[in-house]
């Protein structure tokens, strides 16, 4: 992978990376930046290819797919890594606690295209590891098998790749370089047309290495979407790492693959003819090569039945080949599931945190009683001393007086308790001397605290109140800013997005009741959602056009970073019924393709489309990783009726 020249490169604005270079791809959809963080890590920067206007909008499409998909899936180590993107205010002083932001535009761009940051993996593509030359037959088994490995976790979580080639295969370290296995695994990039098992989608991908099904079906009609076509995928890639050989795109629109898998198996019976344990590992091999690659779908096995075939395979080469022992060894020992990041592990760190100023909260409000004899010490001293009289011993919420005494005091005296409602002067003092009240004395034997003398004395009661606890040092994220227009090297956080932290209230105790309830934590506060005001086309249109554009824009709020729009057909008679035709984006313009949509899958778009009465259309604003999480709901509406 070749690093070009970023001289002529525009600047990123506000965000805080340090460009390297523009590496050289054959993808068509972005351009890839190599560039270094704040903590010196190399980072991928991907970029939408906005250049040409048609495909403008399928591009930046795809960046957010890319974000949706690796933010659900999480970490695996077959999977690239997404990174959040890091930014700098006009100051320049970075944003070390905001709030993680995945996608973002860059306003500096033309076009302004969507972009997103994942981890650099210098270990190249497969394609450039193979290049012409055949792998060791267990080395190709020990990739594939992780691939399938990968494979099945996807698919596990209702995502097909729809992208798979040597090209989106890559290593953290090239395999004539690692250290160990570890360092050799494979990894998929690239999920720009991911999709989610059985949903309808128009086919893309790579034409090469596309499963016969698709060949025909290519940008010209919808299907819904298999877990079989990425296993095919993976049996063209374990046949070219077998052979050095790559399937050659013919020019006709549908291909077999028979001729490639011929030429592939020829050269395996060469390579395996002996010993006889080889000779049974070829016909193995072959037979599920042949499943693999097999015309009808439902005849192919799935990801996992792959990889564990290939498994055994690799078990029966080590018996020939000592080589294959280690690799042999590392599979057994991978563990079964990937590690996940333990998301209740940060809830257990904030109960107990919790927990920990709850009882520095009590320890510090509450008065530790002193022992009777400390009244007589003090009296020996002729000071002045204050006691605190609990009225109700046995009640835990009981009301404290704090009253100074001025006479001796022996051990075992009752203190009669201050009268409710004594008028207090100023400084909180109460007007009367304890030698002054009333003689009643109350049914519970009062317990009696001394306390500092006050800085006043005068013999006087006083009311207190009990210390007021200190706030713990808080932090308060920086705002994530929207990444739309806002993004340009001008533009500031606003404070209406901040997202601030939980911080505990200052508690103040009234001086008759001491609190018990817990404090209350504020709710987090919601980014403001924005209203919709539709475009064009204008109401109660009648036309025949297969494609038109569908135009809105957003006032009051512009989108978060999470938020996604959504245009929505439905039938008048059925508003509770909104399906989407092209899915959510950030754009603010669709293009529908009326024609594709009458032979839809989706038989309420289907039915739409031949009705000649027509249909509602309005846009809504969704959450892009989980779009049935409605945020605005559809709020103008207009009529539209296709005549094709």
């Amino acid at each position: 992978m070749r690093i070009l020249s970023a001289d002529q490169l525009p600047p990123l604005g506000d965000f805080d990376y340090r460009v390297e270079g523009l590496l050289q791809t054959d993808s068509k959809m972005s351009e890839v930046l190599l560039v270094t963080d704040r903590k010196n890590r190399q980072v991928i920067l991907k970029v939408a290819n906005v250049q040409q206007r048609a495909w403008a909008e399928s591009n930046c499409k795809a960046i957010q797919n890319t974000v949706t998909w690796l933010t659900q899936l999480g970490n695996h180590p077959g999977i690239a890594r997404l990174m959040p993107l890091e930014r700098c205010d006009q100051s320049g002083r970075r944003f070390r606690w905001s709030s993680p932001c995945y996608v973002a535009q860059l306003a500096s761009w033309p076009g302004a295209p969507d972009f997103l940051a994942t981890e650099y993996l210098p270990g190249g593509t497969l394609s450039r590891f193979v290049g012409k030359k055949r792998l060791p037959i267990e080395f190709a088994l020990w990739i594939a098998y992780h691939i399938a490995q990968t494979l099945a976790f996807l698919h596990g979580r209702q995502c097909v790749h729809r992208d798979l080639k040597p090209e989106n295969i890559l290593f953290r370290t090239s395999p004539a370089h690692a250290q160990g296995l570890e360092e050799a695994l494979p990894v998929l990039i690239d999920f720009g047309v991911a999709a989610s098992v059985n949903e309808p989608k128009m086919v893309s991908g790579s034409r090469l290495w596309m499963a016969p099904e698709l060949q025909t079906a290519y940008e010209r009609r919808v299907l819904p979407v298999s877990p079989t076509w990425d296993v095919y995928a993976l049996g063209l890639i374990c046949c070219y790492m077998l052979s050095g050989i790559r399937p050659r795109r013919k020019r006709y629109d549908y291909q077999d693959y028979l001729e490639y898998q011929a030429r592939v198996f020829a050269l395996l019976d060469e390579e395996l003819a002996e010993p006889s344990a080889a000779s049974a590992v070829n016909r193995a091999l072959q037979a599920l090569l042949q499943r693999t690659l097999a015309q009808k779908p439902e005849q192919r096995p799935t990801a996992a039945e792959f990889a564990a075939e290939l498994a055994t395979l690799l078990k029966a080469v080590s018996h020939y080949r000592p080589m294959a022992t280690a690799l042999v060894q590392q599979i057994e020992k991978m563990p079964a599931k990937p590690r996940q990041k333990r998301q209740w592990l940060l809830l257990a760190a904030g109960l107990l945190g919790l927990l920990v100023v709850l009882v520095l909260y009590l320890t510090l409000g509450r008065k530790q009683p002193l022992p009777l004899a400390a009244l007589a010490e003090a009296e020996a001293r002729g000071d002045d001393h204050v006691v605190t009289v609990d009225q109700n011993p046995n009640n835990n919420l009981s009301q404290e007086i704090v009253a100074v005494v001025t006479g001796p005091v022996t051990a075992g005296q009752q203190v009669t308790s201050l009268p409710m409602g004594t008028k207090p002067l100023a400084g909180g003092h109460i007007d009367g001397r304890v030698d002054a009240l009333p003689s009643t004395t109350p049914t519970a034997t009062p317990s009696v605290t001394v306390l500092p003398p006050p800085p006043t004395s005068a013999a006087v009661a006083a009311v207190t109140k009990p210390p007021t606890l200190v706030a713990l040092p808080t932090w308060a994220p920086t705002p994530s800013p929207s990444p739309t227009a806002s993004l340009s090297p001008t533009a500031s956080p606003t404070p209406s997005s901040t997202a601030t932290a939980t911080r505990l209230p200052t508690v103040t105790p009234t001086a008759t009741a001491r609190p018990t309830a817990r404090p209350t934590t504020p709710l987090p506060t919601v980014a403001p959602v924005g209203t919709i005001r539709l475009i064009a086309p204008e109401a109660d249109i009648v036309a025949g056009q297969a494609r038109v554009e569908f135009a809105w824009e957003i006032e009051g709020a512009p989108l978060a970073p999470d938020q996604c729009f959504e245009l929505v057909f439905w039938d008048p008679a059925k508003r509770q019924d909104q399906r989407s035709p092209v899915g959510a984006g950030r754009a603010q313009a669709r293009h529908v393709n009326f024609a594709a949509l009458a032979e839809a899958s989706d038989p309420l778009l289907r039915s739409l489309m031949r009705s000649s009465q027509g249909f509602q259309w309005g846009v809504r604003i969704v959450e892009c990783a989980a779009p049935a999480t409605i945020l605005r709901a559809v709020e103008e509406e207009r009529h539209y009726t296709y005549q094709g």
